[in-house]
C-alpha cells in the first residue's frame, strides 16, 4: 500500500497536525506501507523533523495560497507511475474543491477534521473528539464515505498503550503537576500557570514543565522554571508518555494530548487555546472528565491557583476524574484506523499453479529468517534439498501448489497435500508482504479453488506452531476453525 499525507505545521498553527499524522504513518509502516509528506516550509515547520524519521517529504513554499498549494500538489502526484492507494488530509484550508480537483492523482481519500464546518469529497472520514452529534458529516461527506467519529479512534503513539498496560493506581493525592501547553503555546499561558502554581506556596509539590521547539518563550519560561522550587523544565521530549504516567495532575489545553491524558486516566484542568478546543472541552467537563477553566486568555491566575487548591484537597473528585477520563481511550485508535484504510484497499489476488520456473522465488523466501522462524524445521534448506523437494512436488499427483499474485507480483504460495484421510495445506508468503493482511485472502481463494477443481470432501487441515499467532489469524479469518494444535476447515 502507498499512502502521501497532505499536512502542514507552523508558529502559526501548532504541531498538532503533523504529529497525528505522523503516529498513524509510523503504524501503517509497520504494517508494510509506503509513507510520503506533502508539506508547506512555512515558519516553524516540521519537514526536517518529518525526515529525520524516515520519511520522504515533497517541499511546498511557505506561505502561498490554497491555490497555488493545490496546483503544486497536483504537479506531485501527477509525477507518480502508480497512484497512491491514499492520500491522507490533515489540513483545516482544504475542502471539497481542492479534493475534488485532484481526485484521480489518488486511489482513495481520507480527511482528518475536527470542525465538522466544510464539505468533503473522501472515502473515509477520521474525527477523534467527542461531540454528542454524531450525524454532524452527514451532509458533508458522500454518503458512501465511511466516517470513524469519536475517541475510540484517538491516533495515540504506541508509547502511550503501553504505558497504560502499566499504570499504576492513583490514590487521588497531588504530589506531581505536569504543565503542557502545546507545542507552540504563542499566547504564553505557560508563565500564567507557572505563576499561579506559586502562588500555591506549595514547594513540596513537583512541577515538570514541557515546551516545545516551536514555543517563541521557551527562553523565559525556562528562567522562570530555575526560580520556582522543586520544577523542572522539560525541552521537546520523547517520553511524554513517562511524564504523564507519573504525573498526579495535569495543567494542559484541549488539543491532541487531551486524549493522551484521558488514555492514561491523568486528571486534568483545561484552559481553552483555540475555538475548536471549546466544545471538545466543554463535552469532558459534562462528563466530568476534566474540570474546563474555559479560554485561555480569560482565566485569572487566582482562578488557576484556587482550582488546583481545590482539587488537592479533594481527591475523591481526582479519582473520579481517572477514572471517567480512561474509560474514554484505550489506546487502540491507531489501530483502528490502519485496519479500516487496509481493508478498503482492494487486493485483487491471482492464483496460478507452481511451475518450475518459480523454484528461485520459493527457495528464497523459505530460508528467509523471518520465514523460517515459524517452521517447525527452522533449519536453513541447501539448495540441492530444496531442488530436490521442489520436482519432487510437481510430479507427486497427491500434491498441489499454487502461486499468488498480486498485479504482477508473487504474494506467496498454499500447498495442499493429500495425507491418509485428510488434506494439509500450508500457506508461505513473500517476505516482502508480511504483515499487509494477505495470508487470508490467499489461503480463501487457494481453498476455493482447490476445492472446486478436486471436488474433495475430506477435511483439510493446516498444523500452526501455537506461537504463530498472526498465521492462526490467516487462517481463522479465511474460515477455518482451531482446534488444539491445528486449524480445521469444514465445508459449510
Amino acid at each position: 500500500m502507498n499512502s502521501i499525507f497532505r499536512t502542514d505545521a507552523s508558529s502559526k498553527i501548532g504541531t498538532g497536525h503533523v504529529m497525528r499524522c505522523l503516529t498513524l504513518a509510523d503504524e501503517l509502516r509497520q504494517k508494510g506501507t509506503d509513507i510520503s509528506f506533502i508539506c508547506r516550509e512555512d515558519p516553524g515547520n516540521l519537514v526536517s523533523y518529518i525526515e529525520s524519521r524516515g520519511y520522504k517529504v515533497h517541499r511546498l513554499p511557505g506561505e502561498i495560497d490554497i491555490e497555488m498549494d493545490r496546483r503544486l500538489t497536483k504537479e506531485i502526484l501527477s509525477k507518480y507511475e502508480t497512484k497512491p492507494d491514499w492520500l491522507i488530509m490533515d489540513h483545516y484550508d482544504i475542502d471539497i474543491s481542492w479534493e475534488y480537483s485532484l481526485r484521480k492523482y489518488a486511489k482513495k481519500f481520507m480527511v482528518v477534521d475536527d470542525l465538522a464546518n466544510r464539505e468533503h469529497d473522501c472515502n473515509l472520514l477520521f474525527d477523534q473528539n467527542n461531540s454528542r452529534n454524531k450525524n454532524r458529516y452527514n451532509r458533508l461527506v458522500p454518503e458512501n464515505c465511511i466516517q470513524l467519529l469519536g475517541p475510540k479512534y484517538a491516533m495515540l503513539r504506541p508509547q502511550f498503550q503501553k504505558a497504560r498496560e502499566k499504570l499504576r493506581k492513583r490514590d487521588g493525592g497531588v504530589n506531581r503537576i505536569l504543565v503542557f501547553m502545546g507545542g507552540v503555546d504563542s499566547k504564553n499561558i505557560t508563565s500564567k500557570i507557572l505563576r499561579a502554581i506559586n502562588m500555591l506556596g506549595r514547594s513540596d509539590i513537583a512541577i515538570d514543565v514541557v515546551i516545545g521547539n516551536l514555543n517563541p518563550y521557551h527562553d523565559e519560561i525556562k528562567t522562570q522554571a530555575s526560580h520556582m522550587p522543586n520544577t523542572n523544565c522539560h525541552l521537546n521530549i520523547e517520553n511524554m508518555a513517562e511524564m504523564m504516567v507519573a504525573a498526579d495532575l495535569c495543567i494542559g489545553g484541549c488539543g491532541t494530548a487531551t486524549w493522551e491524558r484521558c488514555c492514561l486516566g491523568l486528571p486534568s484542568i483545561i484552559l481553552v487555546l483555540a475555538e475548536n478546543q471549546r466544545k471538545i472541552a466543554e463535552n469532558l467537563e459534562d462528563e466530568g472528565a476534566i474540570i474546563n477553566l474555559g479560554w485561555c486568555q480569560n482565566v485569572k491566575e487566582s482562578s488557576i491557583t484556587e482550582c488546583i487548591s481545590e482539587l488537592i484537597n479533594n481527591p475523591e473528585k481526582i479519582q473520579s476524574m481517572t477514572d471517567k477520563s480512561r474509560n474514554l481511550v484505550d489506546g487502540e485508535g491507531v489501530n483502528r484506523v490502519c485496519d479500516a484504510m487496509i481493508s478498503m484497499v482492494s487486493y485483487i489476488i491471482n492464483l496460478t499453479k507452481v511451475e518450475i520456473t518459480d523454484i528461485n522465488d520459493i527457495f528464497e523466501w523459505r530460508n528467509h529468517p523471518d520465514i523460517r522462524r515459524n517452521f517447525f524445521n527452522q533449519e536453513l534448506l541447501s539448495w540441492e534439498e530444496h531442488e530436490k523437494w521442489f520436482t519432487t512436488k510437481l510430479k507427486d499427483s497427491n500434491a498441489t501448489v499454487y502461486m499468488a499474485y498480486y498485479r504482477e507480483k508473487k504474494v506467496g504460495t498454499i500447498r495442499f497435500e493429500s495425507k491418509e484421510s485428510v488434506i494439509k495445506t500450508s500457506v508461505m508468503l513473500n517476505p516482502d508482504f508480511l504483515g499487509k493482511g494477505l495470508g487470508s485472502k490467499v489461503i480463501k481463494l487457494g481453498v476455493e479453488r482447490f476445492i472446486m477443481e478436486k471436488n474433495h470432501d475430506m477435511q483439510i487441515i493446516a498444523e500452526i506452531k501455537s506461537e504463530n499467532k498472526a498465521s492462526i489469524k490467516a487462517f481463522q479469518k479465511a474460515g477455518f476453525k482451531e482446534s488444539f494444535v491445528s486449524c480445521v476447515f469444514k465445508r459449510e
